[in-house]
């Protein structure tokens, strides 16, 4: 029996179960390799002369944006948690790589 609301009006009661998977493997492939392969794309960076500052940072830069586009990207598809995740801490250091990067060659 479905007790009677304030307005006098009768509702029933139902219940959702809904089972969810997460694939690691799906995480791993689409942001670890992704990430990792973009992260060593820096190196050329070195690959251009020292002469050509302008050059090298734009390499950098270029890698800095599509990272940034890529975290957009992949955040509608990971959970969202109030602390950071692998994946977040992964991508921050992506990023730190990034900066380094930017730093060494600017020396």
């Amino acid at each position: 029996e479905v007790p009677p609301t304030r307005s006098g009006l009768m509702h029933h009661r139902f219940s959702v179960l809904l089972a969810v998977q997460f694939h690691e493997n799906y995480l791993v492939c689409n942001c670890g390799i992704v990430v990792f392969l973009l992260s060593l794309l820096n190196a050329l960076a070195f690959a251009e002369s020292p002469q050509n500052f302008a050059d090298r940072m734009t390499i950098i830069m270029t890698l800095a944006l599509t990272m940034a586009a890529y975290k957009a990207s992949m955040g509608s598809e990971l959970p969202k948690k109030p602390s950071l995740t692998v994946a977040d801490e992964y991508l921050l250091c992506a990023f730190c790589v990034n900066f380094l990067t930017a730093v060494f060659c600017g020396a």
